[in-house]
């Protein structure tokens, strides 16, 4: 999926390895443009796993809840354990987090459990900033990411594994795991800067229509195949 992966992909010493980024699936080609919102749209859409860090969101909201009365986060995913918390542990801290928070903030949070079709569709469109505050051992490549690059979404990631070569400063803001401030800082700096924001939405679009659709995928697995 990257090149920095060939030297992490164990293969037989005379196998050629040949990198095919992913894709974005084609039915978000119907978001052309970025509304604006006088909210600050924050969306996590992944796995609800704690080392794909969606506690730290939460203590990072909570931050950010006491400065900005404009600010929501919608949430989409299938709760699963990992190498942490079972699936039932990470389920329990989320909910008792969540219902720790103040009223007031937890009214500007929203769970849609797993998304599909048109409602993934339109929560990637109605987002500004896409948060995936992961340190997920394997994380490597993940197709959230490019859906919210092409839906026109500011991305925060962490340093993290190969992420650094996803994104760079150009698609949003990398920091470090584990750190609710660091997400919080990261979220209040284009809540700031809202010229910036859009123009990192926009460009966010742009590069992933060059980069990620499905045409360029299917045409770099076919140059391959027609070179073997």
């Amino acid at each position: 999926l990257l090149e920095l992966m060939k030297r992490d992909v164990p293969y037989f010493p005379k196998a050629k390895v040949e990198v095919v980024p992913n894709f974005y699936e084609r039915s978000l080609e119907e978001i052309q443009t970025k509304g604006q919102s006088k909210s600050i749209r924050l969306l996590y859409l992944t796995n609800i796993m704690k080392t794909k860090g969606i506690l730290e969101l939460l203590d990072a909201f909570e931050l950010l809840a006491t400065r900005f009365d404009n600010i929501v986060l919608n949430i989409a995913g299938e709760f699963l354990g990992d190498y942490i918390l079972a699936e039932r542990d990470i389920r329990d801290a989320f909910f008792e987090k969540y219902r720790a928070l103040k009223a007031d903030t937890r009214g500007k949070i929203d769970y849609f459990g797993v998304v599909t079709g048109q409602d993934k569709i339109n929560l990637l469109r109605d987002s500004d900033i896409f948060v995936l505050p992961t340190f997920h051992k394997s994380e490597a490549f993940p197709l959230s990411i490019i859906e919210a690059m092409r839906a026109g979404n500011v991305i925060i990631t962490t340093k993290h594994n190969y992420l650094p070569s996803l994104v760079s400063a150009k698609n949003g803001c990398l920091i470090d795991i584990h750190s609710p401030v660091a997400i919080a800082k990261a979220i209040s700096y284009f809540a700031d800067h809202r010229n910036e924001m859009a123009k990192i939405q926009a460009f966010n679009m742009r590069y992933a229509k060059k980069m990620y659709p499905r045409e360029r995928y299917v045409e770099r697995l076919t140059m391959i195949f027609e070179n073997v």
